[in-house]
Order: C-alpha cells, then structure tokens, then sequence
C-alpha cells in the first residue's frame, strides 16, 4: 500500500528537501508504516464505527469507498452531502455532530474531499466532535492538483496545514503526515531549468485523546 511518500513526521519541524523520486512502495518506510498502523487499529477493533465522507460516485463506474480498511464486523457508514450511488447517509461536514452521534466512531475517513469542504477548519472540528476517544481520522487530500469541482473546489494544502487544522483546535492530537506522489511543475516564468519539485497529495493521521 503507498498511499503516503516516506517523508512523514509525528509534530511539526523544520524538514530539508526532499529527493524527488522516493520509492513509496517500500513497507518500511515511515509514510507506508503509519497507512497501516491506521488500517491495523480499524482491523483490530471489534464491531468499530467507521465513517468515511465525500464517497458519492463522481464516476458512475467507480467506488471510491475504502470499506477494506475495516474489520468485516464493522459497521461502515458511506456519507455525503449529495445523494448518489454509494451514499447511505447525507451529512454535511460543517455540521457533522447533527447526523452522527458525538463520541461514537472508531475511526473517521476523507479521501480526496477536503480540498471541496468551504470551511475545513469547521469540519476538522465537528470529525472530533463524533470520534470516539481513542479514534482516529485519516484525511487525504491535495497539495497540488488541477481545479476539479464536485461540485465546488476550494483549497489546497500543505503538511503544516493539515497539522494545524486537525491538531489542538479540532480536539484532536496529529499522529503524523506525509506528502505523496511527487510531481514536477513546469512554467517558462521560472528560473532555468523552469521546473518545481511539488506533490499531488498530503494526507494526515490525528487522534482523539483519551479522557
């Protein structure tokens, strides 16, 4: 599984560059071990809560859900703000705790969906709002992407951003964050040779302490 590049962090701190062409398949590498932890927890908890956003299909031939990552016992809860294919409960982020149960889900998944939430900052808030103690939120989202809007796109994002939103302000403590899939981008308004290092994604793991 390479969801995340090796380059990932538990706090916040100064980090020098990166190589461009990390091997994120590798097993061993921090980014890949912290995915897995995740996936691991979710397995582990017996009869889990487990709530994923943004899952209506933006191609009718395509599930986006992540229903694997959970133990075959879970109750696993596809939501969006838009009815659709593969939605069991409409539910808007910015007021996630109306239509989900404060202190109920073991764990809380967004794939690709941040960067269309108006107000992240509100939704990192209500995510810790229904995490369980001890539950923990995996968001994947972009730091560099073309504008797609399903059916609004609003924000782009870096580690520290990620980190701020879902640390102490949401309730929650960051557990770690990686960037994943690095890119180069090319204007002729650059410097020689007219070429950035960038990433496609930045996901983070955080966590709601215990009481």
């Amino acid at each position: 599984m390479n969801w995340f590049s090796k380059f990932s962090r538990s706090t916040p701190s100064p980090q020098p560059a990166p190589a461009l062409r990390p091997d994120q398949a590798a097993a061993d590498h921090p980014a890949n071990i912290l995915l897995v932890n995740f996936i691991h927890r979710l397995h582990a908890a017996r009869g889990a809560q487990v709530l994923e956003l943004g899952t209506k299909r933006s191609s009718p031939d395509r599930s986006t859900v992540h229903r694997a990552w959970a133990a075959a016992d879970a109750t696993y809860v596809c939501s969006d703000f838009e009815d659709g294919l593969d939605v069991d409960l409409l539910a808007d982020v910015h007021t996630l705790s109306q239509s989900i149960e404060p202190n109920s889900q073991h764990a809380v998944i967004a794939c690709s969906v941040f960067e269309h939430v108006q107000r992240p900052w509100i939704g990192a808030i209500e995510i810790g709002k229904v995490l369980r103690p001890g539950g923990q939120v995996f968001i994947q989202t972009h730091f560099a992407f073309p504008i797609h809007g399903y059916p609004s796109d609003y924000w782009r994002y870096t580690r520290d951003a990620l980190e701020t939103i879902f640390g102490e302000d949401a309730g929650l403590r960051v557990v770690g964050s990686a960037y994943q899939y690095p890119v180069e981008l090319h204007a002729p308004e650059l410097p020689p040779p007219d070429t950035i290092e960038a990433y496609l994604n930045v996901c983070v793991v955080a966590e709601k302490p215990l009481l």
